[in-house]
């Protein structure tokens, strides 16, 4: 039953367990896992976030633009122009309330997800500490 070739590392002997019990490895692997979606997670927000801030330079130029448009305004744009043109630019500034407001969103759930990923980490290494204890 215990006989093997000295240079076998792959077999044990019966009454001796592996170097790492199964269970483990298992929630070492989960927690693997875990971390491993939570820091896809944390990347994700953050490319959105810097979506979110290209988008809204390019809507804060847009505004400027506007704004000087109107600034310009000379006696050849109609009162129907200058009320288009009031209303875009409204619109713009909505959009950047909303685009302000999605990346406050953003950075709260990355700030969330790092945390968790803090915690994840914490979490492998108690549970490798654990396995450390209980081999011989």
């Amino acid at each position: 039953m215990g006989c093997h070739h000295p240079d076998d590392q792959t077999h044990h002997p019966p009454d001796f367990p592996p170097h790492r019990p199964r269970r483990a490895e298992g929630r070492e692997a989960e927690q693997q896992a875990l971390e491993a979606s939570w820091r896809e997670r944390a990347l994700n927000s953050e490319v959105a976030l810097k979506t979110a801030h290209r988008e809204i330079l390019r809507q804060r130029e847009q505004i400027a633009e506007l704004l000087g448009q109107i600034r310009e305004l000379d006696t050849d744009w109609t009162e129907e122009d200058r009320i288009r043109m009031t209303g875009e630019n409204l619109a713009l500034k909505r959009a950047v309330r909303d685009q302000e407001t999605e990346i406050r969103n953003l950075t709260d759930k990355l700030a969330a997800a790092r945390e968790n990923n803090r915690f994840a980490h914490r979490s492998i290494a108690d549970l490798e500490a654990r396995v450390v204890d209980v081999q011989p």
